[in-house]
């Protein structure tokens, strides 16, 4: 593997080229797009730690879609052979490469019905952004969050149990992994926080016991329900009143450039 610093607004493949090698990024985010009759389809962006370019590199075709540095952009390259190894001996970053890239393809295929709705936009302008800082409130929080929080910049980021021996560890893609014991606070698929029409949303994703957000349960008892949260500051209890797991959500809305991303 081989590392490469790309300009901004750089390309780093176009759409039809051949695929020789996949990339991670290490810094920096990377738009994906595609070519269509009514202009560029805006399909991903992307951000830290995510690959893009697999699947040229599996199926031998050329490029699908064209990728452009959003700003500096240090990547990693990636052959045949490392994506095997990869694939072998790091099971963890396979499973969040292949949720990457069936988002993807989800995001293609809806996409690709209203072309118009979803055009590559340059140069890209200023917008008002909603964003969320995750708070750790409680010690048994902070073993998953750090102290200064996580400010996601991808949503749905979810939220559950880690697995214990008898649990596949495969099926979990949670993106904050709370270490619970029995009797369990804790559902394996707890809660997600989401972006819909410039809100936040905290979505109970059918736990046992609930999600309490500023002290209403939301959920429990295996059943799927949302609320929204408010500006500024949001408690979040994960599971029971007495449950260890708690958080703050801050949500506020900054200025950011419009890239595509909800």
């Amino acid at each position: 593997m081989n590392e490469c610093v790309v300009l901004p607004g750089q390309i780093i493949f176009r759409e039809g080229e051949p695929g020789g090698e996949a990339y991670v990024i290490q810094s920096g985010r990377v738009e994906i797009f595609k070519d269509s009759a009514n202009g560029p389809i805006v399909l991903a962006n992307l951000e830290e730690s995510e690959m893009f370019g697999e699947m040229s590199l599996i199926d031998e075709q050329p490029r699908s879609a064209t990728a452009r540095a959003i700003g500096e952009v240090e990547l990693r390259k990636i052959t045949l052979d490392d994506f095997v190894d990869i694939l072998d001996s790091q099971p963890e970053d396979t499973f969040r490469y292949l949720r990457s890239l069936y988002e993807r393809i989800r995001t293609m295929n809806a996409r690709l019905d209203k072309p118009t709705d979803h055009r590559a936009k340059e140069p890209p302008r200023a917008s008002a952004r909603t964003a969320v800082l995750i708070l750790p409130s409680s010690p048994a929080a902070s073993q998953a969050v750090p102290a200064g929080g996580m400010a996601p910049r991808r949503f749905p980021v979810r939220a559950g149990r880690m697995p214990n021996s008898s649990e596949a560890e495969e099926l979990d893609i949670n993106d904050i992994r709370l270490t619970d014991s029995e009797p369990f606070n804790v559902s394996r698929d707890h809660f997600s926080v989401c972006i819909k029409g410039g809100r936040a949303y905290l979505k109970d994703r059918g736990s046992y016991l609930g999600t309490i957000v500023n002290g209403v349960t939301v959920g429990g008892d295996r059943t799927v329900a949302e609320t929204a949260l408010n500006l500024g500051e949001n408690e979040v209890i994960v599971g029971g009143q007495h449950s260890p797991f708690r958080f703050t959500v801050v949500v506020s809305h900054e200025q950011s450039v419009d890239d595509g991303r909800p």
